[in-house]
């Protein structure tokens, strides 16, 4: 991961400034009151909740919210059928996941939304405050509480996290979402992909960390891909489940029977 003497914390409105000193010390990143030169990227502290913003010009604030936006429509009028089906989520058995790349954690709020008691990983301390601060924010809403109260956030390196579960630990299924490759057509896209690679950087060792997954999990390992990527690797693949321009990737974990076929899987 980067070193963070790139980020520093800015308040957008001086009542702010206090918050802001506490999330510097806490995170151990520069406070600056005004923009300066050589500063990357910044934490903002403003009233919409803490957020990340690059100094390139006309660079929005990536924020993570799961109370409205994309998030709040697929809540209310549905969204994220494939990622639950290739994840096998059965909220009635309220199925276990690992997500292993926390990011920005919009994939882990769809599984809480349809029943699953999610654990996110990240190493980042920067996306785990935006993160942390999110759950908080969406305990407080009736609309999202108990999507919220279904999400915990470990904040540590995946591959130790993993290996370190005892067998009471072990999830069904852990998730992983490697870093794609920044796309052109979406500025939105685009905005957030800058902001991740800026922040944590690329995605070095995704065979590894797949690797850690398939020995943690119970029941599946789901590999998040562009639709026309190559497999991060193809050693104990099973399936896919295809979703517009994703692809879900599934493996069997060793915890299951080597007998286990990919007809058994959606």
């Amino acid at each position: 991961m980067p070193p963070t003497s790139h980020i520093a914390v800015i308040a957008t409105d001086p009542s702010l400034a206090a918050e802001a000193d506490l999330v510097a010390d806490t995170l151990a990143l520069a406070r600056h009151v005004q923009p300066q030169p050589g500063t990357e990227l910044y934490l903002i502290i403003s009233p919409d909740g803490p957020g990340l913003q690059l100094t390139a010009p006309a660079s929005g604030v990536v924020r993570v919210d799961f109370t409205q936006g994309r998030l709040a429509h697929r809540r209310r009028f549905g969204g994220g059928e494939s990622l639950a089906r290739a994840c096998a989520i059965n909220p009635s058995a309220q199925t276990r996941v690992i997500d292993a790349t926390g990011g920005l954690a919009r994939d882990a709020f769809i599984l809480a939304s349809v029943g699953a008691r999610v654990t996110l990983i990240e190493q980042s301390p920067v996306l785990c405050h935006l993160i942390q601060a999110a759950i908080e924010h969406a305990l407080c809403k009736p609309e999202t509480a108990d999507i919220a109260a279904r999400m915990r956030l470990h904040q540590a390196d995946a591959r130790a996290a993993l290996q370190a579960l005892s067998a009471a630990e072990q999830p069904d299924t852990v998730y992983l979402d490697p870093m794609y490759p920044v796309r052109q057509k979406s500025a939105r896209v685009k905005k957030d992909m800058q902001v991740l690679h800026q922040l944590i950087g690329p995605d070095m060792d995704g065979v590894g960390l797949l690797q850690s997954a398939l020995l943690a999990a119970r029941k599946r390992v789901v590999v998040k891909r562009p639709a026309k990527a190559e497999p991060l690797a193809k050693t104990r693949l099973i399936g896919a489940v295809r979703s517009g321009s994703t692809r879900f990737d599934l493996y069997a974990p060793y915890a299951l029977d080597a007998t286990h076929t990919s007809a058994e899987y959606p």
